[in-house]
């Protein structure tokens, strides 16, 4: 165990959910006694342990996160998410049952540190293998925008939804510091035209589609006219679109903002 790399453990992990015949209780207890295993050779006295494993969990696919962190309580859950990638915390999110959207966005979004009881009843679970990472993994307000950004559009809309009724301050200082599609109708033209290089015509009918008015609007604003014609063609030739294809595409023109964004090549101060 101890000349194992975190792939490796992964590959052991991957066949545990296959075992067909082990019931779901004995399932559990294979994987904790794994893992308590694991945290023997892992001593957090040694060099470079907490980085290994949150190597480990970054190597997990969500479909094993999400049967490691099922019955955890939900704090534990918000705490390994605020511990995984933007981008792999996302999918998590997306795929834990749509009932604890809410509750996740607000524990990740106004704890600023994981509680020290919530990191000893995690450790208890799956052994003091996160010990040397308990000071390192906070939530906040930024961390969970960063990974809204990466969360279809239709389920950031739902959750904003759910804490607009139940914790609308809240909802209120999200929204101010998110970047929602709808939002594209107040860019500035100088952002707004670097956009539409990068984003394909047809595309962007689909995304317009089912958006507000003001969005189009200001996206025909700032094209040229042969540009605008191409757009109509497209709108006129769409067909029925599903709502499924209207996220999708709503999703890729924000992942070209938040990159251009990240490369600093436009603004989004709305």
């Amino acid at each position: 165990m101890g000349e194992m790399s975190p792939a490796e453990i992964n590959e052991i992990m991957e066949e545990i959910p296959r075992i067909e015949p082990i019931l779901g209780q004995v399932k559990g207890q294979v994987l904790r006694e794994f893992y308590e295993e694991y945290a023997k050779v892992m001593s957090p006295t040694r060099e470079g342990a907490g980085a290994k494993v949150m190597e480990l969990f970054r190597e997990v696919d969500t479909e094993r996160i999400l049967n490691m962190i099922g019955k955890e309580h939900p704090q534990t859950i918000a705490f390994i998410l605020c511990s995984l990638p933007h981008g792999k915390a996302a999918e998590v999110l997306t795929a834990l049952p749509a009932e604890m959207h809410k509750e996740m966005v607000q524990r990740i979004g106004q704890t600023a540190a994981p509680a020290r009881e919530v990191v000893e009843a995690f450790e208890k679970t799956m052994g003091d293998m996160m010990s040397t990472t308990t000071t390192a993994n906070a939530g906040g307000l930024q961390p969970l925008v960063k990974v809204l950004k990466r969360v279809d559009p239709a389920t950031t809309k739902k959750i904003l939804r759910e804490l607009e009724k139940d914790d609308p301050e809240f909802a209120t200082t999200l929204k101010s510091s998110m970047f929602l599609f709808d939002d594209i109708s107040h860019l500035d033209p100088i952002s707004l035209q670097r956009i539409l290089q990068d984003v394909d015509t047809y595309e962007l009918a689909v995304a317009l589609s089912k958006a507000p008015r003001a969005v189009r609007t200001n996206v025909e604003k700032n094209m040229s006219g042969r540009r605008r014609e191409m757009l109509k063609t497209d709108t006129d030739n769409l067909g029925n679109v599903t709502n499924e294809q209207v996220e999708a595409a709503q999703k890729n023109i924000l992942d070209v903002i938040f990159r251009l964004e990240e490369e600093n090549q436009i603004s989004l101060s709305l």
